[in-house]
């Protein structure tokens, strides 16, 4: 820390008589005099200033980034518990990119740009023979979302089916429903495709309808659902819930989603949310990941619509 200091003081020092040396030939019409006293007075502000810089700890002067991306439902909560670590750490400067995707974090995370990728879906096989590893944080309901105002609150499989095979269905107020589809081999399809067989066949004709909106990321989704009248679409509780969206979860078929149901079994509908690694781990990468698995970071995320525990089975 002392030689950083060293380096940093004697730059400076440079850096201010380099200042005084342009001064004093591009003097502009100040006075020799006036220049000598302006810098008479800066010169021992900047020594003591280099002075206080210098007892700072090691850890202050030179802050440690910690960069993360990846799934736009584990950033909103991922960005939660950024900002309580960040209260706890300062010294690691944590940084969240936005709309990558699950894939687009973990292609950014081989390529070394980020330290820890985010997920929610589990690692495929060729990912985990590339020398990732996953550690799931949280789990939370895949839910049907629609907005506030919507009147209904309960969907049933059928009613979902027809709403999806039909190009010009419309909410009983008369406004025209607009579905918003995540891609046929994302995690949210899947999921959904497996409320029912109609409900499976029925997304094969939207998925293959002109024009159909087809969200890349959950960001893309939950964006669309918010700002389209009448949308219809996939989303997670816990990214409702972080993000403040002015959103509705429906009931599926008598269903409830909420964290209290999927833990029991009775919402069998959920996403996982992960934190993936690369075969090196930076110290500051161990010290986010254990501050996600403290006590503090299972509070946090359970006050955002997630469900922590043992998934070991589950």
């Amino acid at each position: 820390a002392g030689a950083v200091c060293r380096i940093e003081i004697a730059s400076s020092l440079r850096m201010l008589f380099m200042v005084r040396g342009i001064f004093k030939k591009y003097r502009c019409g100040i006075r020799r005099a006036e220049i000598s006293s302006i810098f008479t007075v800066l010169q021992p502000i900047v020594f003591i200033a280099l002075f206080v810089f210098s007892l700072l700890p090691f850890n202050h002067a030179l802050a440690e980034t910690l960069r993360l991306g990846g799934s736009s439902s584990t950033t909103a909560l991922v960005k939660l518990l950024a900002e309580a670590y960040n209260k706890k750490y300062p010294q690691d400067t944590v940084t969240v990119s936005l709309a990558l995707g699950t894939p687009g974090g973990i292609k950014a995370l081989n390529a070394k740009a980020l330290d820890i990728a985010l997920a929610s879906r589990p690692l495929n096989d060729a990912e985990r023979k590339s020398g990732l590893t996953s550690i799931e944080f949280a789990r939370t309901p895949l839910v049907m979302a629609v907005a506030n105002a919507n009147p209904l609150n309960d969907i049933g499989y059928a009613h979902l089916a027809k709403l999806y095979a039909s190009p010009d269905a419309i909410w009983p107020d008369g406004t025209r429903v607009r579905l918003v589809l995540r891609p046929w081999d994302d995690a949210d399809t899947k999921i959904v495709t497996g409320f029912s067989p109609e409900v499976a066949k029925a997304m094969e004709t939207a998925q293959a309808r002109p024009g159909a909106l087809v969200a890349a990321t959950d960001e893309d989704a939950i964006n669309a659902i918010q700002r389209l009248p009448g949308a219809l679409g996939p989303t997670t509780l816990a990214q409702i819930i972080a993000d403040k969206r002015p959103l509705k979860a429906l009931a599926l078929a008598g269903k409830q989603p909420t964290v209290e149901a999927m833990r029991d079994g009775k919402y069998p509908y959920f996403k996982v949310h992960l934190l993936v690694t690369g075969a090196e781990v930076t110290p500051e990468a161990r010290r986010f990941i254990e501050f996600v698995q403290s006590a503090e970071g299972a509070r946090l995320l359970a006050a955002n619509g997630c469900w922590v525990g043992d998934f070991k089975g589950k």
